[in-house]
């Protein structure tokens, strides 16, 4: 879409996460087990796109986008069912912010379209927490806890190309790109669940580097409400390799693994 200066964005995001659920199982000193799935659904984020015009056809972009709120919490099933003396929680959390910026061209081809070429930088973590409260002789309280992160930068290039329906402007972007990602994961060791004993499962600690490939799909209509205002309405998804999360470590660090974000998004466009 044509600006003369600026442009700026400000997108509402509501991304999800395809991975599996997080998968909990405990076993307290009596030896009854409890297990509990938790998955933390769509979260409402917030993402900033501008950019800034530095010769005739090109222009320098930055894009800003936080998801931080993912959050779940259940009490755990139990079985055999125990007394109400034995109370078992868990809480999980993740968050996902991206950045990048990039310069921008006409597509010497295609004048609809254009030509993209930046940095990425992509940072997502997950962690969960169980405890369990046993007021039953002799008293036991624990707790156990695991995290994964994954933060990743690199290169990144694509193309955007757009047509005009009517007022509506329809755009659709296409980015893809290889990030060096930095891993680091932490977590209780055990064999079939955590056990609740009195005495501490085994930590495992780990870091690692690897190299994921991602791509970033996204496709957007905008509606003008005023001379220089639109709405825009679309939807966004981001696939990445090599991506370690907490639901799949169960005892031992996680196998880097892809990773998929989908959601759709509504805001508001101003340019001048």
């Amino acid at each position: 879409r044509g600006f003369d200066t600026v442009f700026i964005h400000a997108d509402l995001l509501f991304l999800g996460r395809d991975v599996d659920d997080l998968q909990l199982v405990g076993r307290d000193a009596g030896v009854q087990t409890f297990e509990e799935s938790l998955s933390h659904g769509f979260e409402p984020g917030f993402r900033i796109h501008s950019g800034l015009r530095l010769w005739g056809n090109g222009f320098i972009e930055t894009r800003h986008a936080i998801a931080d709120g993912w959050d779940a919490r259940g009490d755990f099933a139990v079985d055999p069912a125990v007394p109400s003396a034995i109370s078992v929680r868990g809480n999980f959390t993740a968050d996902y912010y991206s950045g990048d910026v990039n310069l921008v061209a006409e597509d010497p081809i295609n004048s609809e379209g254009q030509l993209i070429l930046g940095l990425r930088w992509i940072e997502h973590d997950d962690a969960f927490d169980i405890a369990l409260n046993d007021n039953q002789a002799p008293p036991n309280t624990e707790s156990s806890s695991a995290e994964a992160s994954n933060s990743m930068f690199g290169i990144q290039a694509g193309f955007r190309t757009g047509w005009i329906y009517r007022r509506s402007i329809w755009n659709l972007s296409l980015l893809g790109g290889v990030l060096n990602n930095q891993i680091s994961q932490r977590g209780p060791r055990y064999d079939n669940a955590i056990a609740f004993d009195g005495t501490d499962e085994p930590m495992f600690s780990v870091e690692d580097d690897e190299v994921s490939m991602f791509a970033d799909i996204e496709g957007s209509i905008a509606y003008p409400i005023l001379r220089s205002t639109y709405v825009r309405v679309g939807y966004q998804g981001v696939f990445m390799d090599n991506a370690v999360t907490v639901t799949r470590q169960q005892g031992s660090p996680a196998s880097p693994d892809a990773i998929e974000f989908h959601g759709g998004f509504v805001g508001l466009e101003i340019v001048r």
